[in-house]
């Protein structure tokens, strides 16, 4: 298990994103409501990707609007865990002070505990032998 302190005052988390042999460090807003991880496009270039390459998704926001974003499958860490997942990349300013890691291919990976009271998000990677989201515990 790993705690993450929040940073200022939500939970971001620290993770690399990977392609390739290029790799950066993100500090995105761990998101539960979001279904997916945007980010912003600038990001594409520090990862050596091409923005016609990501498969077109159109996203909805919260407000009814919506927007179209790239998406690609890259090597994700988190706390020394190492997986693929669904990352999206778009055009939206408030992207590049605050990428969004959603649940999609993330959530899946580890029993994920918020702390408001403490500030901080507590991740405990799911092994295939124990992947019962808190079955059997008291």
């Amino acid at each position: 298990m790993q705690k993450f302190p929040y940073f200022q005052g939500r939970p971001h988390l620290p993770l690399i994103l990977e392609y390739g042999d290029r790799q950066e460090r993100f500090l995105p807003l761990l998101d539960s409501g979001a279904d997916f991880s945007i980010f912003h496009r600038s990001a594409l270039a520090i990862l050596g990707l091409d923005w016609e390459q990501g498969a077109p998704r159109n996203y909805d926001n919260a407000d009814g609007t919506s927007f179209i974003a790239r998406e690609f499958i890259l090597s994700v860490e988190i706390g020394g865990i190492r997986f693929p997942a669904r990352i999206s990349f778009a055009d939206d300013p408030s992207l590049r002070v605050r990428p969004l890691l959603g649940r999609t291919d993330i959530f899946d990976k580890f029993r994920i505990i918020f702390c408001e009271q403490e500030q901080y998000v507590e991740l405990k990677p799911y092994t295939r032998e124990h992947h019962d989201c808190g079955a059997g515990e008291q």
